[in-house]
């Protein structure tokens, strides 16, 4: 008797679990990784792209946002840690040992950024513990576009270029932000990420199953925060010192 009853209930525990994995997979996922983008977005070409051409995970997310370009940018210049924030839930953040400050203000010594720079994604580890996640700026086109870039060795959580060896197990990742005007107040703002990794059940588990969502979470609370952001920008008046539309395109 018992016997059977264990049965039935790993039965119900089985099929409670296919039917969570096939909602999850089949709805909530292509819900999530396409949120808010429209028609082609998901599927048109966007700078960075070419970065990680085989990704294993791609996302377009997007949201519109009523405020020009122009005011939508100088919050994108100033992403990472130490600078402007990510804009999304601070009290997560610091829960994953991300002690990130969000900026409520633009900030003019962070609007000049170029190929090459680093945007941290966490602070800087004490000395002789691996390096905090970084990415690189791949292109920066004021008002139009900004590609961030990282290779990660995942057993050390380095990063290393492209001429150096592959590490046992890696990632590349790009995260792609492009600003689409509507017209003179209105922008469209999508974000493109693709990710590479290694083969292995154990880099399935990290990207797959546990960056997957907490992306999603921590990337649609950035939009929303930048979306209100540039809308209470594009209400008022430009804030003093801050950089104009035009002076951003004469920098």
């Amino acid at each position: 008797m018992k016997t059977k009853l264990v049965r039935k209930a790993a039965g119900r525990f089985l099929m409670s679990l296919a039917a969570t994995y096939a909602a999850y997979n089949f709805v909530i996922r292509p819900w999530h990784l396409k949120w808010g983008a429209r028609g082609m977005e998901a599927r048109e070409p966007l700078p960075g792209d070419e970065l990680v051409e085989h990704p294993r995970l791609v996302s377009t997310r997007a949201i519109t946002i009523n405020a020009p370009a122009g005011d939508v940018w100088p919050w994108l210049a100033q992403l990472g840690q130490g600078r402007g924030g990510f804009y999304s839930y601070s009290r997560l953040e610091k829960m994953m040992g991300a002690d990130i400050e969000n900026a409520d203000r633009i900030i003019p010594e962070l609007q000049r950024i170029g190929t090459g720079d680093v945007i941290h994604l966490a602070p800087d580890k004490p000395e002789g513990q691996p390096t905090a996640p970084l990415m690189y700026v791949s292109r920066a086109d004021p008002q139009r576009s900004l590609v961030l870039v990282s290779r990660v060795d995942l057993e050390t959580l380095q990063t290393f270029d492209e001429s150096d060896p592959l590490p046992g197990k890696y990632a590349f990742v790009s995260w792609s932000f492009f600003l689409q005007s509507v017209d003179e107040s209105m922008t469209r703002l999508i974000v493109r990420t693709r990710i590479y990794w290694s083969p292995g059940l154990s880099n399935f588990i990290l990207w797959r199953v546990l960056t997957e969502p907490a992306h999603f979470i921590m990337e649609r609370a950035m939009l929303l925060g930048i979306r209100k952001r540039a809308e209470m920008r594009a209400a008022v008046e430009p804030e003093a010192g801050a950089p104009s539309g035009e002076e951003q395109r004469a920098a």
